[in-house]
């Protein structure tokens, strides 16, 4: 089902440019996975040369690591040392340490199956280094089974169970971290319900308040004063509400997208499909927003996530998911939402591939989201275009 997709996508003749390329990237990799290594290989050939059609030149090299890591899937050892070097380069100029300790780890792979073991072992160690200082714990865990693998071949058991279990205890850190994803998730619902809640008591309170007694000519002229500065001091409580609820929200944006990218980590480790949907809503409600949160949990699996992040989107993220999963999702989604809200929502969609943050997943499902919603407007457009000529 997703082959069919990328394949109407790349017959499309909105295909071109930075958009085929990166359909053709997605393209090599289903096809990969579903071993037809013949036509993943064409796929990587024909997007090759739309490399420089990429504006931004930390997102080309980024593509270009990406084209590494399938040409050594491919057995082509040297073309993929070539293309991860000269990336490295650009990495190391940016500080993109997260992506150089990646290629580190690729560049031993490549290392170790070209036969230099030395080599390949000094570049293990400094992805190691690399990762201990970004705390990328599902990272460490990949390079220590890498290193166990290696001394398993050459017989030194020693250092294979050593590394095995290094491997083990950097599995139970990565682990420990990817569960307080789903408390972030919870801790972040009670806080907006709390701030609901707070607003709908300060109003009762408000309205509540005794009018000051005096003559009846003044009493007129105290009711007046006496709203207008409800008024005031109501508008003063909400935007030090929203100014605090942007504070804590900048400080939640960090923690959650490490956590997401955790998820992201452990997902391609143990080569599994990972998809995101982003959808648009508007503020709802208490009411609205549990009656909607309560059908999302009984739509979604208990291993899904579902954060409201910003305040106007709703991302819902679907570990061991491809696209065709997440089509059904979707549907389901879609039903439920649109009784809650009585509005229809477009679902943006993006399956993860490698080298993915969770930033830039989020960006192609909002980019499908926006595709879609131009592609709507455009045939209401003709529609109202012929309905005009008819008439």
């Amino acid at each position: 089902m997703s082959l069919k997709h990328i394949k109407s996508a790349l017959a499309s003749k909105d295909a071109i440019g930075a958009v085929r390329f990166f359909a053709l990237l997605s393209a090599a990799r289903f096809n990969f996975n579903a071993n037809d290594i013949e036509q993943s290989s064409r796929y990587i050939e024909e997007a090759k040369p739309s490399l420089n059609e990429i504006e931004s030149e930390e997102l080309r090299y980024i593509s270009q690591a990406i084209i590494a890591s399938l040409e050594f899937d491919f057995g082509n050892y040297q073309q993929a040392e070539s293309l991860l070097i000269e990336s490295m380069k650009v990495f190391s100029k940016r500080y993109k340490v997260v992506h150089l300790m990646r290629s580190n780890r690729l560049l031993a792979q490549i290392k170790f199956a070209q036969g230099e073991s030395h080599k390949a072992i000094e570049l293990a160690k400094t992805a190691i280094e690399q990762a201990k200082t970004l705390k990328q714990y599902s990272d460490l865990q990949t390079l220590y089974h890498l290193l166990e693998m290696h001394y398993l071949r050459v017989h030194d058991k020693d250092s294979a169970y050593e590394n095995l279990k290094l491997a083990y205890e950097a599995g139970n850190q990565a682990n420990k971290e990817l569960n307080s994803a789903r408390f972030i998730q919870y801790k972040a619902r009670l806080d907006r319900q709390a701030s609901i809640n707070s607003q709908q008591k300060q109003l009762i309170s408000t309205k509540e308040q005794p009018q000051p007694e005096s003559y009846r000519a003044l009493k007129l002229v105290f009711f007046v004063f006496g709203m207008l500065g409800i008024c005031i001091l109501f508008v003063i409580i909400q935007t030090k509400r929203q100014a605090k609820r942007e504070r804590a929200l900048a400080q939640q944006e960090l923690p959650i997208k490490q956590e997401l990218n955790q998820l992201l980590i452990s997902a391609k480790k143990q080569s599994s499909p990972l998809s995101l949907l982003l959808v648009h809503i508007e503020k709802l409600d208490l009411t609205q927003f549990e009656t909607l949160q309560q059908g999302i949990d009984d739509v979604v699996r208990e291993s899904d996530i579902v954060i409201q992040y910003p305040p106007s989107e709703l991302l819902v993220i679907l570990p061991n998911t491809t696209n065709a999963g997440a089509q059904k999702v979707v549907a389901n989604l879609y039903r439920h939402i649109k009784q809650v809200t009585h509005r229809d929502h477009i679902f943006g969609m993006a399956s993860m591939q490698q080298f993915d943050q969770i930033d830039q997943l989020i960006k192609r499902a909002n980019f499908d989201r926006l595709t879609q919603l131009k592609n709507r407007e455009i045939r209401t457009s003709k529609f109202d275009d012929v309905q005009a000529a008819n008439t």
